[in-house]
Formats: C-alpha cells, structure tokens, sequence
C-alpha cells in the first residue's frame, strides 16, 4: 500500500497521476491500468528466480491490449511472482542499496 506521506510512495503516486493524465485508454482515463512495466520487466531479467516464468503465444488487440492466444507470437510471461521480494528489490533500487 502506498503511503502519501512517504517520500517514495509520493513521488510513485505521482507518476501514476502523470500516466493515468496521459493515457488514452478504452474506457477513458480511469481505465488506465495501474502497472509499473518497465520496473518489473527489468527486474525479471535480472532476478528471473522471483518470477513464475512461462512461454506463450500472445496476439496485439488493435487497442495495445495483450491476448492469449495459439496462433501469436511466442513471448516469455510471468505467470505469477513473489510480490514481497519483487517489492523489497524494487525499495532497495531506489533507495540506492542493490544488493
């Protein structure tokens, strides 16, 4: 849960804001998933043990959404994760203690 009154979680919050402000969703603006991707796509490079990984085949919906499907492109996708441990790396990285 983000704490508004963390320095961390403040400026997360507002990145949200400027994402959601600038997002043309279906669905309008509330629509707009809440997802850091590029944070936890780095971070299933470099710590793939956090990740259920799994290959698939996903098809582009003309909205950018992504589908399952069996005649797609095949893409590695993380099923699942060990959300605590991917959350404490992502702390430490920005706390600027990698460990």
């Amino acid at each position: 849960v983000l704490d508004p009154s963390d320095a961390v979680s403040s400026f997360l919050l507002d990145c949200y804001r400027e994402y959601r402000a600038h997002s043309d969703w279906l669905g309008g603006k509330e629509a707009a998933p809440l997802t850091l991707f590029d944070a936890i796509t780095l971070i299933a490079m470099v710590r793939p043990e956090l990740f259920t990984l799994q290959q698939v085949k996903v098809l582009a919906e003309s909205d950018g959404r992504m589908r399952l499907t069996d005649d797609g492109s095949p893409v590695t996708y993380a099923m699942a994760c060990d959300w605590e441990r991917v959350k404490s790396v992502i702390l430490e990285l920005m706390r600027g203690d990698p460990r």
